[in-house]
Parts: structure tokens; sequence; C-alpha cells
């Protein structure tokens, strides 16, 4: 492989260079490792022949710990200095190992700073956080896990405010132990980090603190949705990237009704959207406690237009009926309520363990617009539960409907026997748990094939080997391809879909990122060379990867990237997600980013799954264009409040509590789930058409997908944030198309370094986005472009010959990368881009839309 002249992002090294060097800053070389002053740091080190680099290493006592055969690489633990040495060459490459997280990882705190190493004294560990920011910052909990032989932990102090720690559950496995600390053991004073000054935390076990900081693995959780882990040096921005919504009842309803709960009650759960079928709502609710509840009363309010509320149902059951008028109560000129005393219902006043479906009828077709009602429940303890569009729990037991197969017509094929059987997908993020449909196929077939932990170098055919302690790696194989049957929330029959997108599929699990949702570069190339190597005996037809990092270079010099194109060329169809960094232009993370790939956004439907007109873009999902001028991303599936598998005991579960039910399911929100509903989708066209190549699927999948249009034929969002535009699995399926995707393209001469290229998209003086042959400013980036309630996306909105992504509005050859691009010094990666520490992983943590 020929390694391309690289400045100022990479240090290209020739081995005399480096080796004179190592030399002359005085290493101590030796059989275990390298002594020196300075800091050790990780590195990926590429060449034209791997053993040659395995040589390198063993001459200067470097620890290898990862051999990168698929991108001709070595993984070293070397001096961090070396990444400072002056010097290129055509030989040798130096990057480091820097870190990466799943599409739905908390941000790292940029005002936070830990010590570099751990300070023992007996049985204590010490260490101190630094706040460089003049704000004060809330510690929400602490995750501390460390060698089972120092004992359990018994106290933690703040600045030497200490707390017992001793009650709280700490499991033991595998020779260490873990435990996770609520900050609330202390006060609001106590826990509060001030700005501009350093605290010191202790951990005092019952025996020695023995082993060394490798040993300990310890998180600092914040209130502002922030992180920092010891020994991460790695600085990214806390700042949220998304308004908040707002999704409250209108003001007359409120002033009716007034404070409808006084104190919610604990075990009640509430759905966060109403259904609305014909003449009806419906409405669910959960006890989770095991104590049977008394209804004292119900209040609703709803729009006037609806007409009279004649009945009130549960479970489907009639048990009030009202008459034809109704009773009703003016609350202003639009809106109606009643308040239903809980004596009317007689034994059906009891909501015992379990779900329970209310259904409101009246006498017009209900307004389905869920803000507009008003719904509260009382209970003779004096407590109450209200429901609140769009916030909490989609609670509709083991029986229920995800949705989101239905909206990419993906359960029109499910009644098809298109289920995706026969191909398989790689899953590549924190792992999976024990649950019956991902273990299974829906003929009850075991369909997990293989694990293989590339963090731990270990291979498999259990979940245990790759065990999801934070939980986001089971949500996002849940969406692709679990195989519950799924259940019409209305009448509670089957409906002949399942509840992922390829119910079928056979499952490869590779776990590359830990429990707190981070990873490696180095531990993620490694996993996606294990699925390339085994492709052919399982089948491997898909590669998920739902992660994202921050671009540092042009997407041909990143290892991570590199890795990606060679899963491509060798047939693999690579899903990657966009990124949770919207709404801005230029926010597609790596390996979104890689022109190659499939790169999906995401959507959201508005808590309302029967009606499509308020179906928006997320405020979340990452835009394009890349750096390079390409259009990303290709694609949009839906990624708000997905309805996914998720243990209780898993770290996002903890996190947030109000979405999971405490038995299995969890809503969550991110391009990371996007991303999983096309995976599923290439599994169930793959199944239709074994043949397809990775460029055949890509262009069938564009071909096909539906932009958000408004009324008048006009493009209701840029190509830079909706690309080809919503995924529709059963057009995709039975499409037809080929040679529309990736023309102009050559995987095999980029990862040569022989050629590489830019796309289409530029920015002109005015720092407007637009594609270049393209007339007028129908593309053009601006806020018009956002979302809003001024489109659908729907059926007869498929792309027209004007929208098509044919041979004029892709790249070609003449389009090899140059100079000739318009980005300024602004959009270009400067020091704040230089490769090094922040991480790679989960994408961002972002609240349900």
């Amino acid at each position: 492989m020929k390694i391309t002249r690289i400045t100022h992002r990479h240090r290209v090294l020739p081995a005399a260079l480096l080796l004179g060097t190592a030399l002359a800053a005085g290493w101590v070389l030796g059989p275990e490792r390298a002594t020196q002053q300075e800091q050790l740091a990780s590195f990926i080190i590429q060449a034209d022949r791997t053993h040659q680099l395995l040589l390198l290493a063993e001459q200067q006592g470097w620890q290898v710990t990862h051999r990168l055969d698929l991108i001709n690489a070595i993984v070293v633990t070397a001096s961090a200095d070396l990444n400072a040495i002056e010097g290129v060459s055509d030989e040798i490459r130096v990057t480091p190992n820097h870190g990466l997280k799943t599409a739905n990882a908390p941000r790292e705190s940029r005002v936070i700073q830990t010590d570099a190493t751990l300070k023992f004294d007996d049985e204590r560990i010490s260490l101190e956080l630094s706040n460089t920011s003049v704000d004060d910052v809330l510690l929400e909990s602490i995750s501390l896990a460390w060698p089972a032989k120092n004992g359990k932990l018994k106290k933690v102090s703040i600045d030497g405010e200490s707390e017992g720690v001793g009650g709280i559950n700490q499991p033991s496995q595998a020779g260490r132990r873990s435990i996770d600390i609520p900050a609330s053991l202390w006060g609001s004073d106590d826990r509060r980090l001030e700005g501009n000054r350093d605290t010191r935390f202790k951990f005092k076990f019952e025996g020695d603190a023995e082993g060394g900081d490798s040993d300990y693995d310890l998180v600092f959780f914040f209130a502002d949705g922030t992180y920092k882990a010891f020994g991460d040096a790695g600085a990214r921005s806390s700042d949220a990237n998304s308004p908040e919504s707002d999704s409250g009842a209108t003001g007359t309803i409120s002033e009716f009704l007034g404070q409808l709960v006084a104190e919610v009650n604990d075990y009640m759960r509430i759905e966060p959207f109403l259904n609305f079928f014909e003449d009806r709502a419906t409405l669910a609710v959960r006890n989770t406690g095991w104590h049977r509840l008394e209804i004292e009363s119900i209040d609703v309010c709803w729009p006037a237009d609806n007409g009279a509320l004649l009945s009130l149902t549960l479970d489907g059951q009639n048990v009030l009926s009202l008459g034809a008028e109704g009773h009703l109560a003016v609350a202003g000129t639009s809106n109606l309520g009643v308040t239903i005393p809980g004596d009317l219902l007689s034994d059906s006043r009891f909501i015992d363990n379990g779900d329970l479906v209310l259904g409101f009828e009246f006498s017009g077709t209900p307004l389905a617009t869920p803000e507009a009602y008003q719904i509260a429940i009382h209970f003779v303890d004096g407590t109450g539960i209200e429901f609140t569009p769009g916030d909490g729990m989609l609670l509709q037991g083991f029986k229920r409907d995800t949705f989101h197969p239905t909206i990419v017509r993906a359960d029109d094929l499910h009644r098809q026997a298109v289920t995706g059987s026969g191909v398989s997908i790689a899953f590549l993020d924190t792992g999976i748990s024990g649950f019956l449909g991902l273990d299974k196929d829906s003929s009850d077939n075991r369909r997990l094939l293989a694990t293989y932990n590339a963090i731990t170098d270990q291979t498999g055919d259990s979940e245990w080997t790759v065990n999801d302690g934070f939980g986001h790696g089971t949500h996002v194989t849940s969406s692709a391809v679990l195989s519950d049957d799924s259940y019409d929330f209305s009448t509670g029959e089957p409906t002949g879909s399942y509840n992922g997108i390829a119910p079928d599929a056979g499952i490869v699990v590779v776990k590359a990122l830990d429990d707190h949702g981070q990873g490696s570069y180095a531990d993620v190339i490694r996993g996606i060379e294990f699925v390339v190597a085994h492709k052919d005996q399982y089948n491997i037809r898909v590669l998920n990867l739902s992660l994202s990092a921050p671009v540092k270079s042009h997407y041909w010099e990143d290892p991570l990237n590199q890795a990606v194109m060679a899963a491509w060329e060798a047939g693999i169809v690579v899903v990657a997600s966009a990124g949770n960094e919207g709404p801005d232009a230029m926010t597609i993370g790596v390996p979104g980013n890689v022109p190659y790939v499939i790169t999906v956004g995401a959507m959201t439907d508005s808590f309302s799954p029967s009606d499509i007109s308020d179906d928006v873009l997320t405020s979340f999902s990452s835009a394009g264009p890349t750096y390079e001028g390409f259009v990303k991303p290709d694609l949009v599936a839906p990624g708000g409040h997905i309805q996914g598998l998720m243990s209780p005991l898993t770290r996002l579960s903890f996190d947030h509590q109000e979405l999971h039910d405490n038995i299995t399911w969890f809503v969550m929100s991110g391009t990371s789930q996007a991303a999983s509903v096309v995976s599923g989708t290439v599994a169930l066209m793959l199944q239709d058409d074994p043949s397809l190549t990775p460029d055949d699927v890509k262009c069938r999948l564009m071909r096909t997908a539906r932009p958000a249009i408004r009324s008048d034929g006009s493009l209701a969002l840029s190509l830079f944030q909706q690309g080809a535009g919503l995924v529709d699995a059963y057009a995709a399926a039975y499409s037809s198309a080929t040679g529309c995707a990736n023309l102009g393209l050559n995987v095999s001469a980029d990862l040569a370094g022989q050629a590489h290229f830019g796309g289409r998209a530029n920015r002109d003086e005015n720092g407007n986005y637009y594609i270049m042959g393209l007339d007028g400013n129908s593309y053009l980036w601006g806020d018009s472009y956002l979302w809003g309630d001024s489109y659908l996306w729907g059926d007869s909105y498929l792309w027209g010959d004007s929208y098509l992504w044919g041979d004029s509005y892709l790249w070609g050859d003449s389009y090899l990368w140059g100079d000739s691009y318009l980005w300024g010094d602004s959009y270009l990666w400067g020091d704040s881009y230089l490769w090094g520490d922040s991480a790679v992983g989960a994408n961002t943590w972002v609240d349900n839309e």
C-alpha cells in the first residue's frame, strides 16, 4: 500500500529518524517497556508491510497492543512526544490512537480536567478534578471499577466530606468490583465543583489499594449531561446543540384544569402520545408496582371540534357510556372537558400491576394533535399521573408495535416473507444483552452466529463474550432485527409484521466500545478486521457502525476510514450514523464522512405514528456537506423515540430510568437508531437479490428514497440535511436501479493512494453551501430549509427526474480532490482538529424527539 505524504494532520516518519530520535531522547530500552520522563500514549503506525513495523517496535522496546493487517498497521504504546517529532516520509505514518463514541454517549466535559495518575496511600486512592471555567459544575454520579482483591469500597470523600457507600451494591465479576455512586449522598454544596479551583476525591477500600492506574476505571458524570473519565485528556464541547421543544398544552386547557396532579405516583407510567383511530383516542398507562391502585377520578380535556365524549373504554371494554350528548364542561371557546368519578367505573377503577389502555370515544373524528388534549388520573392515595405529549416512556407492554418498520414500509415486506433470511448483519458497538427476540429469529431458530470482543481480543458464540454494560449496542441491534411479533395497538391483534426491520437476519456482534459507550480507533479497526475476515464464514453482508468521532483529516488519511473503505471494497455494505451534532452544516463525523458508505440521518414522527403530516427532521441530526464536498447524509430514517430492548442493569438505563419500563423496553433517539433501520433494510434487499453489490444497494436506496417536499414541489429540506430523503424499504427491495451511486469513485485507487476524490458541494463567497453544476438556489443551505410543519414525507412525493441522482449530479473523474473548493480557514481543521485524544464511540446523547 502506498503511503501518501501528509503534513499537519499526521506525522509521517522514516524508520531511521524514529530510531535516531529515540536514542537522542535517552530512552532506556528493556525487556518490559521503555522508561522515560514523558507520558506514554498509544499510536497507530502504518507502513507498506506490517512485519517491518513489528521489527521496529521490537528494536524500540515498544509494547505492541494490536496488529491491524487490514490497514497494514500496528498499535504501540510509546512516548507521547512521538507525535511531536518533525519530519515526513513516504515510509511510515504515525497517528495517535484517539477515541470515539457511540451515537448516544454523553458528551465529554471540556471544562473539567483530571490528574494523569492516581495517588496511592495504603487503602486509599485519590485524584483531583480541575474546573477550568468560571462557572460551577454539579456532580451527578461517580462510576468506579477496581481490583476485587482491594475488598469493598467503604467511603468516598469530596474535599474531606466523607460518605459511607457500604450499603450500595458492589458486584464482583472476573476479579473486579464496581459501583455507581449517586452524588445525592452529598449536599448540593459539597458536590459542587467550583469554578477555577481543584476538587480532591478520595476512595477508601477494605484492604490495601493494589495495582496501578490501568487497574481502575473511574468516570465522573455531571448534571449538565457531560462526563469526565480518569486519565482522559480529550476535551469536547458540552454545550447543547438542539433547542428544547415546547410540547406543553395550550393555555386555555391549562387554565381550565389547573394543577392536575399535586403528587406524581412513583409506580405509574404513562404513554407520551395518544393514538387516534377513527372516532376514538387511546392512551396506555402502566402500574409498575405490585400493589393495586384505585382510581378516584379521571380528568379529560379535548378539542371542541371532536364533539361530545360518548364513552370510556378500558382494554377495549366499554366501562362507561355518557350518552349521546356526553358530559361537557366548557373551557374557553375551543376546548371541552369532563371529570369522571372513579365510582362510576365499578370494579374497573382498580389498576393492578401491568398495562391498561384507556379509550375515549367521541361523536366526531378526534383532532390528531396530542398537544390539544389534557388527561390526568387521580388515585385515592392522593397521587396521580398526567399525560404529557412527547415526554416519557412508550408503554404498550410485551405486545406492542414499535412503529418504525411501518414508517419505512418494511411491514409490507414482512407480510410477503421478506424478513432478511439468509443475510447476516455485523453490529460493531457496545455489545449485546440476551433477549429471546435477539437470540432467535421468527421461527425460533438461533441466529446469533458469532461474537467478538475487540477490546479483549476474545471470540465466542455467546452474548456473554460481549456483555453490554452500556445498553446502546442492544438497543441498536433490536431496532434492526428484533423478531418479536408486532401487535395492533388498538385491537391487540398481531399485524403479521415484526418489531424489527429484518427479524430473520443473522447477527454477528462485535464489542469495540466499553460500558460507557467509549472506545479507541485501534479496537474499532480490529473489530472491522474481524468482520472482513469472517464475512464468508457467516455471510456477513452488512456492517452497522452507529458511532462517531470528530473529523481531523481528509477522509482518506483517517485510519478508521481506511478500514471502513476496505470493508466496502470487500463487498460488505457499510451503514454509518451521521452523528448527533446537528443542526449546523458540516457536522458529519467519522466514519460517516466516507463518500462510499451509506450515511444516515434521523427523522421523527413527532410521537404521532399514524399521522405523517407532522413527520420532521430531528433537530440533532448532523448535516453535510463533508470537508471534501460530498453531500451527506445519503438518507434519513426513523431515529426519534425509537423503542428497543435494553437491560435495566445498564448504564443508559441507570442514567435515564424514566425512559425504561423496568422490564425490557427503552426509548432512545439518535442517528444510531436511524442507521440500524437502514442496516435492517439492506438485509431485506439482499434476501430478495443476493447478487447486489454495495454500490447497487446504495443506488437503490437513494433512487427510491422519499424526499421532504413542499406542496409546490420544491424541496422542504436541503440535500445537506436529508440527502435523497426518507428510506423506503419496500420500494428499495423491488427496485431494479443500478449504476447510480458512487459514480466516478474508485475505492481501490483511494486505498492505494493513487487517487482521492471530492464531491460537488462547495461554498460561495457569501458562505452559502451549494452543489456545483446545478442552476438556481434551491439547494442552498439556509434557514428556510429547517424543519417545520409545511412538508410531508409521503408516498406521493417520490423523486422526480429533476431530483434524481443521475450522472449530472454525481461526482466524476473531473472532481478529483484539488484546491478549487472555497472552504475558508474557519471550515478547515486547525490546531483544534489535530489528532489528539478526543473520544470515539456512541453518538452524543440527545433528548427524545
